[in-house]
């Protein structure tokens, strides 16, 4: 009968040590996850002000709503070339 509790005794303690490795690998994730999702604002936000900058420029050049769909035709552009490079990615 000690065998069988000292080989209980082992596999608990090799599970902790094993959880233990597990647990610092998902810490390691969420903040990696975390890291993601807040550079993601960073860069929304970033080609929001150049699609604002764009829109302001060009409508120092021609009249407000040209400009407007001038840089809205740019942006579908930018967007449809996206779209197309995450399709060709996936396959």
């Amino acid at each position: 009968m000690e065998t069988f509790a000292e080989f209980v005794a082992k596999l608990i303690e090799l599970f902790n040590k094993e959880f233990a490795v597990v647990r610092k690998k998902l810490l390691f994730l969420a903040l990696a996850i975390g890291m993601v999702l807040v550079a993601v604002f960073v860069v929304g936000a970033g080609v929001i002000l150049v699609v604002i900058g764009i829109y302001k420029g060009l409508s120092l050049l021609m009249l407000p709503f040209l400009a407007a769909f001038v840089t809205a035709v740019l942006m579908f552009i930018v967007g449809g070339g996206m779209l197309l490079c995450a399709r060709l990615m996936i396959r």
